[in-house]
């Protein structure tokens, strides 16, 4: 019996005979040869099973689900499925750049500490725009969870040991946003990475989850916010668990009131106290990510409030992020 691939890309399909076959060809022209292609149909109506079988390549598996089970219940099946010791996502309608596994893998081999490595991306039918960047330091990946999915599901490469090990999966209850719920409980079990490089072309499909559900996408980002806050701090109160989801999802939240904000940051500042996997700099960075957001032009209330969390962090904020204008603010926020 041949010994499995390094990787196994993990691809669920739902009626995407129409662009199916672009992202196949993405995987197959990599630079990196040692991998699997698990393709699982989650019940297709459509030709999609048809033009995965008419692409004639000996590492290319096909498997079906019996009736449509989801994202997650799919995704959860391919992990149970496989043995690689590293396993990367990719949706049908993404295209992956050839270099993409080659560098994933390069870094996971030099990084035995870090469980999962994703990549930046660019939307397909805005290339010009350039990539879509986030945080690339694991502390300050592990800070930015605590508001924000901040990692792109269709870039990962996760090492299989880690979920084996923590007994992780997907929750199947959760019909959006399963990437970022895995990951606020990765984060709490190793380091998360994103190489500062895009290296996956996102969606040629226009009906994607986040616009045809935006709503109940944002229902269920509340719930995993709050989850993990009482996860993380089982004490903490709920005006503070409420302000900060408020603020986490677009809202002035604790900004608008100064105890309150005082209150919200010395709880996080708290956070970061017990927990290993948060550095209070990492954290505070994070916070003021959210006050540039909510105050994008420089004033008073900006100052104010990055005084204040300066002063509860113990942390020093350089004075130039206090007037710094809008057009170059995206140049300088992961550098506070």
């Amino acid at each position: 019996m041949s010994a499995p691939a390094l990787v196994t890309v993990l691809l669920p399909v739902y009626n995407s005979a129409g662009f199916v076959g672009t992202a196949i060809d993405s995987i197959r022209s990599q630079t990196f040869r040692d991998w699997e292609l698990l393709i699982i149909d989650d019940g297709s109506s459509d030709d999609t099973a048809q033009v995965i079988q008419s692409i004639k390549d000996p590492r290319i598996r096909l498997e079906r689900n019996n009736r449509n089970m989801g994202l997650a219940a799919t995704l959860n099946r391919g992990l149970d499925m496989t043995e690689s010791a590293y396993i990367a996502r990719m949706d049908a309608d993404d295209i992956s750049l050839t270099a993409r596994l080659q560098r994933q893998v390069s870094y996971l081999d030099e990084n035995p500490d870090v469980g999962l490595v994703g990549t930046w991306v660019r939307k397909q039918k805005l290339l010009r725009s350039g990539p879509e960047r986030q945080p690339t330091d694991p502390d300050d990946i592990a800070a930015e969870l605590l508001f924000a999915n901040c990692i792109a599901h269709p870039t990962v490469m996760l090492r299989r040991e880690v979920l084996e090990t923590n007994k992780l999966r997907y929750d199947p209850d959760l019909d959006t946003s399963q990437d970022f719920e895995l990951w606020t409980r990765l984060a709490r079990v190793s380091r998360l990475a994103t190489l500062p490089q895009a290296l996956l072309d996102y969606g040629q499909d226009s009906g994607s989850i986040s616009v045809s559900r935006a709503d109940r996408q944002r229902q269920n980002r509340s719930g995993i916010l709050t989850g993990q806050l009482r996860d993380l701090d089982p004490q903490l109160d709920e005006t503070t668990i409420t302000a900060h989801v408020e603020l986490s999802l677009g809202n002035g939240g604790p900004l608008r009131d100064h105890r309150q904000f005082c209150r919200w940051v010395e709880a996080l500042m708290s956070l970061a106290d017990q927990h290993a996997h948060l550095s209070r700099l990492a954290v505070t960075r994070a916070i003021s990510r959210r006050i540039f957001d909510i105050y994008p032009r420089p004033g008073i209330r900006r100052a104010s409030a990055l005084r204040k969390l300066a002063a509860i962090a113990g942390q020093r904020i350089p004075l130039a992020s206090l007037v710094v204008p809008r057009k170059i603010r995206n140049f300088v926020r992961y550098k506070l």
